[in-house]
């Protein structure tokens, strides 16, 4: 059981939503685990290697979750990575197959980037 329930901070316009959560996060603000950012734009979505995304208004799924995993080494945090990307693949394939990870952290449909995990 969680000691406090999640929040949902929804956003009507923002850069990133990850962005949002590490300046939140540091000014010492707290949030508890499980708690989601969301965006209904978001202009400068984070990538790997810098790369930035941008989404049409209400036509995207985009926002953050705050995890604490502390129960795993940083040296291991790509477990997180892979169990979340392998999550989505299942899910995506019941609905329709066809869909693969391209490592380390896309979700793609007819060579065709669909997801994006930034953790």
């Amino acid at each position: 059981m969680y000691q406090d329930s999640p929040k949902l901070i929804i956003l009507d316009k923002i850069n990133s939503t990850n962005s949002y959560l590490a300046e939140f996060l540091g000014k010492n603000e707290y949030l508890p685990e499980f708690s989601q950012v969301l965006a209904y734009e978001q202009t400068q979505g984070r990538g790997q290697r810098g790369t930035i995304w941008t989404s049409e208004k209400d036509k995207n799924l985009t926002f953050s979750i705050i995890l604490y995993p502390e129960f795993l080494p940083v040296t291991e945090q790509f477990y997180l990575s892979k169990i979340i990307a392998l999550s989505i693949l299942n899910i995506l394939n019941e609905i329709k197959k066809g869909f693969k990870i391209k490592w380390a952290n896309d979700i793609v449909f007819d060579n065709k980037k669909i997801v994006g995990v930034l953790i």
